[in-house]
C-alpha cells in the first residue's frame, strides 16, 4: 500500500531535527508580560487516527535564523510554531502565534508565510518536493475570552478569513481535523 503521509515524511526528512518541538501534543510560550511576570500560555494539539502531523518551533530566542539580516524592524519575526499536517488527499501547514493579550497576531503570521514557501520551494528545486497542493492557514492564538453565551456557538461560527486567517481565543485546542475542515468566510 502506498504511504498516505508521504509528505510529512518529506517535511521530516529536508528540516533539521533539532526544530522539531520536544512536545509533539501542545504549543506553548513562556515569556514575561509587561510587569515582568513571567507566564505559560499553552495550547493542546488534538491530533485524529487518520491525520499524521509534526510539530516545529523555530525559537528565534534560542538561534538566529536569519543571520544574514541586518535589525531591521520585522525582518527577523517568526511565528511561534508550524505545524505541518497530512491526511489521506491533503497536506496543510499551520502557522500559529500565541500572542498572550496585546496586539495582533497577524502580521507576524503573514511574515511567517514567506518561510513556509521558502522551505518547500526550496525542497522542490532539490527533487525533495511535496506531492500534494499545500494548504497554508494562518493561526492566531490569544487568552482573551469570551462570554459564556459567545461561547456556545463559537466552534459552530469558526471560518477562516480571506488569506487563510484565523484567531482562536478563550483557550480552545488546536483541533486539527476541525482546522482542515473549515471553510472561508
Amino acid at each position: 500500500m502506498e504511504n498516505e503521509h508521504i509528505d510529512i515524511s518529506r517535511i521530516k526528512g529536508i528540516l533539521v531535527d533539532k526544530y522539531m518541538a520536544s512536545d509533539q501534543t501542545s504549543v506553548q510560550e513562556r515569556n514575561k508580560d509587561a510587569k515582568g511576570k513571567e507566564f505559560v500560555m499553552k495550547r493542546d494539539v488534538v491530533g485524529h487516527s487518520s491525520i499524521e502531523y509534526v510539530i516545529y518551533r523555530f525559537d528565534p530566542d534560542k538561534v538566529d535564523l536569519f543571520p544574514y539580516f541586518k535589525e531591521v524592524k520585522g525582518l527577523r519575526k517568526i511565528c511561534d510554531y508550524l505545524i505541518f499536517a497530512e491526511d489521506k488527499s491533503r497536506l496543510f501547514a499551520f502557522i500559529v502565534e500565541l500572542k498572550r493579550h496585546q496586539g495582533s497576531p497577524r502580521t507576524q503570521l503573514e511574515l511567517s508565510e514567506c518561510f513556509v514557501r521558502f522551505i518547500l520551494e526550496k525542497a522542490n528545486k532539490v527533487g525533495r518536493g511535496i506531492e500534494k497542493e499545500l494548504h497554508i492557514r494562518k493561526i492566531g492564538l490569544k487568552d482573551s475570552g469570551y462570554s459564556d453565551k459567545r461561547r456556545t456557538t463559537y466552534y459552530k461560527d469558526m471560518q477562516y478569513e480571506e488569506g487563510g486567517y484565523l484567531l482562536l481565543q478563550d483557550k480552545c485546542p488546536l483541533r486539527l481535523a476541525l482546522l482542515m475542515d473549515l471553510p472561508f468566510g
